[in-house]
């Protein structure tokens, strides 16, 4: 008898709570297929388990979207292109668009830089619902056709291409776990339900916020969802209860809940780092705090010269680049100067620490000239000596 069970809880460490406690009933030996919504989250889900785990794997959906349709694409002679090689292939068809006179109310925007990227978004996402080019019409339809075109030319299958070869021919191990992945009506929820409906056993996790979801999981498994308890601080819990719907602004709040605006990232990482420091000094560890950022292209820079100047060690996730901070400063100067002396980016400039530091007598130091630029280390060392009049006859010989 197949087994089928939805999880839903509006904390995450609830939903994995009662993940661990199922996982916990299921033979080692046995193969399993942990889907997440990243190839990261699905190995914690694995890390998590306790136990042996052999034949158990952890891949995205998107993961084994490519994994499943390998050998249908193959046989039609195809190859899945990479992110790089489809904007690649909408820049040649803007381009082309725009040399013919076929972008239409996109003709005064095609010199911007942006104009490739989110017509490639908008695409790709009425691909994945699955529309077809013949369903637009105007200059969007035509840059559509134009691209399956190209595509076609060149042998490539997109990610539309992509979900629909591997919904026909979809693979699973006799037991599955969804993790708080999201269904939405398209291509990507026909490849989940072909995925239960190979399964023995399938285990799914959702935020109870997630009502549209929720409501393709009760159909697709067939069960009523189990809602976990929350054993969370009062304010806290009420916050993720009641974070998509109507809050109770009379309910009090307490330490759990923390709110703080900041004009800026930088400024807001600064912030960041000192309710770090004022934990810390309540005797929480270091290592028992985390630090998650919704944009980490745009926040990772600023958190790590924050914690740097706090003095506050970390640990990043995912290759954080961390660029020395004299570098950045010259940048900020730069931007400063490009941008007619910008306040922002001087205050950016000023909040690097690195203004150079003043001699006893509060002026700057002095900027070298191009002979004491030109000579070497030792050199320069003995004419700085020379130029104070600290050495001697001999040594100046």
């Amino acid at each position: 008898m197949p087994t089928r069970r939805l999880i839903v809880a509006p904390a995450a460490h609830a939903r994995l709570r009662a993940l661990d406690s199922e996982l916990g009933t299921w033979s080692g030996g046995e193969p399993v297929l942990v889907i997440a919504p990243s190839f990261l989250a699905a190995q914690r889900v694995l890390r998590r388990a306790a136990k042996a785990t052999f034949g158990w794997a952890a891949r995205s959906l998107h993961q084994h979207a490519a994994h499943c349709a390998r050998e249908p694409l193959a046989r039609a002679g195809l190859t899945a292109a990479t992110s790089l090689g489809l904007e690649a292939v909408w820049t040649r068809v803007v381009f082309e668009a725009d040399a013919q006179g076929q972008l239409g109310r996109l003709a005064p925007i095609a010199d911007r830089p942006g104009l490739v990227r989110a017509v490639r978004e908008a695409v790709e996402q009425l691909a994945t619902a699955g529309a077809t080019e013949a369903q637009l019409e105007d200059e969007l339809g035509t840059l559509w056709r134009a691209y399956r075109q190209l595509l076609a030319d060149a042998a490539l299958a997109d990610r539309a291409d992509l979900l629909r070869a591997a919904g026909a021919a979809a693979t699973s191990p006799p037991r599955l776990v969804f993790v708080d992945v999201p269904l939405h009506d398209g291509l990507e929820l026909r490849l989940v339900e072909a995925l239960v409906h190979r399964a023995d056993a399938v285990l799914a996790t959702a935020p109870s916020a997630d009502s549209r979801s929720l409501a393709a999981w009760r159909h697709l498994l067939g069960v009523e969802p189990e809602h976990q308890p929350v054993d969370a601080p009062q304010a806290l819990g009420r916050l993720q209860r009641q974070l998509f719907g109507r809050l109770d602004a009379t309910a009090p709040l307490d330490d759990s809940v923390d709110f703080l605006s900041a004009p800026g990232e930088t400024r807001e990482a600064v912030e960041v780092a000192r309710r770090l420091q004022a934990h810390a000094a309540r005797g929480v560890p270091y290592e028992r705090m985390a630090v998650l950022l919704r944009s980490p292209e745009t926040y990772r820079d600023a958190i790590a010269e924050a914690l740097r100047r706090a003095q506050i060690p970390a640990h990043f996730e995912l290759s954080l680049r961390r660029p020395h901070a004299s570098g950045r400063a010259f940048l900020a100067l730069l931007a400063c100067a490009d941008e007619g002396l910008s306040a922002r980016r001087f205050a950016e400039y000023l909040s690097l620490a690195q203004v150079p530091k003043v001699d006893a007598a509060g002026a700057p130091p002095r900027p070298p000239d191009q002979l004491e630029l030109a000579l070497s280390d030792e050199a320069r060392a003995l004419w700085q000596a020379v130029t104070e009049d600290d050495v001697t006859e001999d040594d100046a010989a």
